[in-house]
């Protein structure tokens, strides 16, 4: 069978086995108990902007707003243009191979321009960009979006990863979170299995055809954007091990077992199945590669029991 364990569990595989004058009379069991950790990770965006189609030609289409002291502008502002922001966040404190369980996205309003209800979405991007070049035309200094704006399909994911409602606000700072979801789960976990990936997210208007054009906060001004991630381990659980080739043979006992690549084992042993202390048998040092220990131990007792444990 297997349990579930506070994080601060040791990790232990047990083995028991009846012993009868010599003989082996059965393996009466296998237990393995497996910690389940979970860890929370909040970070701020570490690179963001936005850009701007002006119908009015106020602000150049190529003009970059990454330093703006209005914070990210996002929605239809009052002269009839798209207004679209891109934050990306740094996940690399995560360990490769562990399972994200929980994503939110946080985004702070600073400033209305109208008094509108309104739904944004986030969207994965698909190209990458960088924040002191982006523009209307183009992602990297000389090198153009696929469609102006960014395209739906080809420089982001058309299939919104979260959405908020942001109401008309009394007051501001206001701040309005994405609430976890598949998309949002499937987004993070594949920045964390290919880095690469990870161009972050489009901040966009769900209807750019009304003026709601608001600030958020930005990281130049006010709180910029967060994300917080819950996940679990750092790859495959610990395999449990498959006891193999055991035998009694010359008044000894002899079992062998399948060990992990850089865990170290203790093999324990006591005469009752509770109530008496383990005996330490043997110690097994890490190896570099994957192989099987073999116990040997005289059959001293009627009955023994013996387990194997890592620290």
């Amino acid at each position: 069978f297997k349990s579930r364990a506070p994080c601060s569990s040791a990790n232990l595989r047990s083995i028991n086995m009846k012993f009868l004058t010599g003989l082996i009379l059965g393996i009466l069991g296998v237990a393995a108990v497996l910690p389940v950790c979970a860890d929370t990770l909040t970070v701020a965006a570490s690179s963001d902007t936005w850009i701007l189609n002006d119908p009015f030609n106020t602000f150049s289409v190529d003009e970059n707003f990454s330093t703006d002291f209005h914070g990210l502008g996002c929605g239809f502002n009052s002269h009839g243009g798209p207004m679209r922001a891109m934050f990306k966040f740094d996940v690399s404190a995560i360990p490769t191979g562990a399972t994200i369980t929980d994503v939110s996205v946080t985004v702070t309003e600073i400033k209305e321009n109208s008094a509108t209800d309104m739904t944004y979405e986030l969207h994965r991007i698909l190209e990458p960009w960088v924040a002191g070049d982006a523009t209307w035309n183009s992602r990297i200094a000389g090198t153009p979006w696929n469609t102006p704006g960014l395209g739906a399909g080809s420089d982001y994911v058309s299939a919104a990863s979260g959405t908020i409602f942001a109401p008309v606000s009394l007051t501001d700072p206001t701040p309005y979170t994405f609430s976890s979801n598949a998309n949002l789960l499937s987004d993070v976990q594949a920045w964390i299995a290919d880095p690469t990936s990870n161009n972050g997210w489009f901040f966009i208007s769900a209807n750019e055809g009304v003026q709601n054009g608001r600030r958020w906060g930005s990281t130049t001004v006010g709180s910029a954007a967060s994300l917080t991630i819950t996940f679990t381990g750092s790859g495959a659980p610990p395999q449990q091990p498959t006891i193999s080739n055991i035998s009694a043979a010359n008044n000894q006992l002899q079992f062998d077992f399948n060990a992990e690549t850089n865990v170290t084992y203790t093999v324990e042993s006591r005469a009752a199945f509770d109530g008496s202390a383990w005996t330490t048998l043997t110690n097994f040092p890490a190896s570099s590669t994957p192989t099987n220990y073999s116990v040997v131990d005289p059959i001293t007792d009627l009955t023994k029991f013996y387990r194997v444990k890592t620290p």
